[in-house]
């Protein structure tokens, strides 16, 4: 389901979002780099899919800060058809990635307290845009 957010702090936290992933998966993956740049710089800025919620909420739970039935139950949120849910769900976001990069910085290539993260394993790969999936469930 798209979505289309009115509040300029989810617009920003969609922005961050797709400007860190890009910086990280265009070394990792250029294919996804590619993707990640059109939805930072390209046609596609401030556009929301859900890829770009899942992709931050997968890379919360890889570091620690939301547990698996958490990343569950805000993709539920997510998938609901109550625009209200999909803007908690996008404050509890913008909630925990401030905290995380509050305590481990922007993930860079560079910032070693992401060496355990694989972007194409932990994070996002093309097989996930293939399979058959439930909305939101990546």
């Amino acid at each position: 389901m798209i979505r289309y957010f009115k509040d300029q702090k989810i617009k920003d936290l969609l922005l961050d979002i797709c400007e860190e992933h890009h910086a990280v998966s265009k070394e990792e993956d250029s294919n996804m780099g590619y993707l990640w740049h059109m939805y930072a710089h390209g046609t596609k800025k401030g556009d929301f899919r859900p890829f770009i919620f899942i992709s931050e909420m997968n890379l919360l739970v890889k570091t620690g800060y939301l547990t698996e039935d958490e990343r569950k139950n805000l993709n539920a949120m997510l998938n609901s058809n109550d625009d209200d849910n999909a803007h908690l769900t996008g404050y509890s976001i913008l909630t925990l990635r401030a905290k995380r990069i509050e305590e481990m910085g922007l993930w860079t290539p560079e910032n070693e307290k992401y060496k355990d993260v694989n972007y194409t394993r932990d994070i996002i790969n093309p097989e996930m845009f293939l399979k058959p999936v439930t909305p939101y469930t990546m």
